[in-house]
């Protein structure tokens, strides 16, 4: 049996490291884990450089033509990870997968916050308007269309960390008949956590969880996101930093978002640490963390940290209102960079202090965190050797 996961990136990179104990892990138990890219079957062609990973028994997949990925899923039993979206370009993808001997799971357990209205109506232009409803809602029609008719096989499991989703999902007829069509069952899981020695815990630093100034979805969104409000946004952010090294005699981390560019941002922010795949690392080590908007706030809540939430307008529209959703959720201590330096004195230390202890609550609210629920690693592990089984009984 093959284990593996099926994606269309040109960022391998970025998508092994949101999985990377997951599919570290599998790799170990199953002895070999199938990195399947099908990137160049739909954009133009792209040499990939994996030499980011250094476990050898993943092995990266890269074919070269439909043909010769239908050859390589028609020979061996699998259960893959699928997490390709019901968009069109993807449609042929969908249709290969139409196997008997193709066990298929979505893994729905990075904890992210988002809303439709946000990111594809609310900050965006007609034309845009009409662009993602093609892209996505269209696409999304058509997809349980040839679901319906058996041309495209239903997902057997999506592991889904929202509870909240899944009430929805759960209380509704209609939406559980749409929604269980694309899947066959769904099952909660825990969102994905970091393991770590409470020894490892300190409070050396400040740090800030980059979200990629320069990021694709912002560029496409937002027609507000002038050269000029970047520059202002850059120069309010890095005085913050000064300030807050100053009040809290701690230096202050960037923590890079996995698409940034390391060195253009060593380049504006020469005077502070930067770092990029080492989050988690600096998390752990900080007193105080900073973030925008991102689901890496989940495990700086789950290790008990301080939080403040920025907010800015000279981003643009889109990254303003998505920085937005993240407050209707946790009560967080926010500072409008905006604005003029806030005072940072002995009652916001204790709101910061106090909010640690309340933000287990909301997460509770939002995610399946209860020890009842397993991991994604657990169940996957289980179908693989229900399959194992099965397949020597036949």
């Amino acid at each position: 049996m093959i284990i593996g996961q099926i994606i269309a990136t040109n960022d391998a990179e970025k998508n092994y490291l949101q999985q990377k104990d997951l599919i570290d892990r599998l790799s170990k138990k199953n002895k070999k884990f199938y990195f399947i890219n099908c990137y160049n079957l739909i954009k133009k062609k792209k040499i990939f450089n994996n030499k980011f990973c250094v476990n050898k028994k993943i092995i990266f997949y890269n074919p070269k033509s439909f043909k010769e990925l239908d050859n390589f899923l028609r020979i061996n039993q699998f259960l893959l990870i699928n997490n390709l979206s019901p968009k069109l370009y993807h449609l042929r993808i969908h249709l290969l997968l139409n196997k008997k001997n193709i066990f298929q799971v979505s893994i729905d357990n990075l904890g992210i916050l988002s809303s439709y209205y946000v990111d594809n109506w609310k900050s965006v232009n007609l034309n845009k308007k009409i662009y993602f409803l093609y892209i996505k809602k269209f696409a999304f029609f058509i997809h349980k269309l040839l679901i319906i008719f058996g041309f495209i096989k239903s997902i057997d499991i999506l592991y889904l960390a929202r509870r909240d989703v899944f009430q929805k999902y759960s209380l509704s007829p209609f939406r559980k008949l749409l929604f269980n069509k694309r899947y066959k069952k769904i099952i909660p899981t825990r969102p994905k956590q970091v393991n770590f020695n409470k020894k490892m815990i300190s409070e050396k630093f400040i740090t800030y969880i980059d979200m990629n100034f320069n990021h694709g979805d912002m560029e496409m969104r937002s027609t507000d996101n002038t050269d000029k409000a970047k520059e202002i946004f850059l120069y309010d952010l890095k005085n913050y930093f000064f300030y807050l090294e100053k009040k809290f005699k701690k230096k202050v981390v960037l923590c890079l978002h996995p698409s940034s560019n390391k060195l253009k941002y060593q380049k504006i922010f020469k005077e502070f640490k930067v770092v990029k795949s080492k989050t988690e690392t600096y998390l752990l080590k900080s007193y105080l963390v900073l973030f925008h908007e991102s689901s890496v706030i989940n495990l700086a809540i789950i290790m008990n940290k301080r939080i403040i939430h920025l907010l800015t307008k000279n981003l643009g529209t889109y990254f303003y209102q998505r920085s937005k959703i993240f407050i209707k959720n946790f009560n967080f201590v926010t500072h409008n960079l905006d604005k003029p330096l806030p005072p940072v004195n002995k009652h916001v230390i204790n709101q910061l202090d106090l909010n640690v202890r309340n933000y287990q609550k909301s997460l509770n609210k939002l995610y399946f965190l209860n020890k009842k629920e397993n991991s994604v690693y657990n169940l996957i592990a289980y179908e693989i050797n229900l399959l194992k089984k099965n397949k020597i009984n036949s």
